[in-house]
């Protein structure tokens, strides 16, 4: 089923959404409707004035298309069978999985996004740096506050 769901994702729904994006797509900032003399002005105004979507590195077009694609998913697949108990109602606890393929997990994500964050400017000096550090606070700021949630959790759950 996955390997189905991958290939008309890539063969057919995201080509046809990164078109109407970029390029000389109808959403494009560079225009998809010639005029008159043959210039491509943008749908919205038909005019110079009309901005378009401007899509910095394919951002809203890849984050579109993949939550558009996990709300299906999701839809599709339908709620967990056996979170919750029949008769009681209360949440069962589910296994944690592998912490450590958690934590590779973890850091080939941060690694992918310093990689992609920061190489989308084009630039290894400039404005690369103003990229950069908001992965960076980020992430760092989410690890210093986790411990505080599982102790917090830990506190309350013996309470």
């Amino acid at each position: 089923a996955y390997f189905i769901y991958s290939i008309v994702l890539t063969t057919f729904i995201y080509p046809v959404v990164v078109h109407w994006g970029w390029g000389s797509g109808w959403l494009s900032a560079w225009g998809a409707w010639p005029n008159d003399d043959g210039k491509a002005h943008p749908i919205f105004t038909y005019s110079e004035d009309s901005n378009g979507m401007i899509d910095f590195a394919g951002s809203g077009v890849v984050h579109m298309v993949g939550g558009f694609s996990g709300l299906m998913g999701a839809i599709v697949v339908g709620p967990r069978t056996g979170k919750f108990d029949p008769i009681t109602g209360q949440a069962i606890e589910l296994t944690q999985g592998n912490k450590t393929l958690q934590s590779l997990g973890v850091f080939i994500l941060w690694f992918g996004w310093y990689g992609f964050n920061c190489g989308s400017t084009l630039m290894i000096s400039g404005g690369a740096a103003n990229v950069c550090a908001p992965s960076s606070h980020g992430s760092c700021l989410c690890h210093c506050c986790v411990p505080f949630r599982v102790v917090a959790h830990q506190v309350y759950e013996s309470a």
